[in-house]
């Protein structure tokens, strides 16, 4: 496969079996994204051995996290994202406001993680996305 192929792949498969992780307080922002699969754990392997990073929890997820691979994974497969594209987006900013090098957070960027992660909860959480589809 060409690696164009291969982010086309990836893309796909985390539309339809990936999600996203934030564990967020004022001083610690935990960032993850994961591929689930119950029942193949070989195409969980598949997928860290195309990526090169993350683990494998058995019968269960693809995971990675920090905000170095988390971005390089939405690199890849952000151009082709369809159903998860504008979360994917809003990741990427809320990414931008992980304390990196050691280095706080001005209160600006404070301020502005509370908006990203106010808007993250009315748009990308699973309570969001149900109310959305609410009769």
């Amino acid at each position: 496969m060409t690696k164009e192929q291969e982010d086309t792949w990836l893309a796909a498969l985390f539309d339809g079996e990936g999600g996203f992780y934030i564990g967020n307080d004022k001083s610690y922002m935990q960032c993850k994204m994961y591929i689930t699969q119950a029942h193949c754990d070989e195409l969980l392997h598949t997928v860290k051995e195309t990526l090169e990073f993350g683990w494998v929890e058995p019968g269960a997820a693809w995971r990675v996290a920090g905000r170095k691979n988390c971005l390089i994974l939405l690199d890849r497969i952000e151009p082709y994202l369809i159903v998860k594209k504008m979360c994917a987006a809003l990741f990427r900013e809320i990414l931008g406001t992980v304390r990196t090098e050691g280095k706080f957070l001005t209160e600006e960027q404070i301020d502005r993680r509370e908006e990203l992660m106010d808007k993250w909860q009315a748009t990308c959480t699973r309570a969001a996305r149900n109310a959305q589809h609410a009769p």
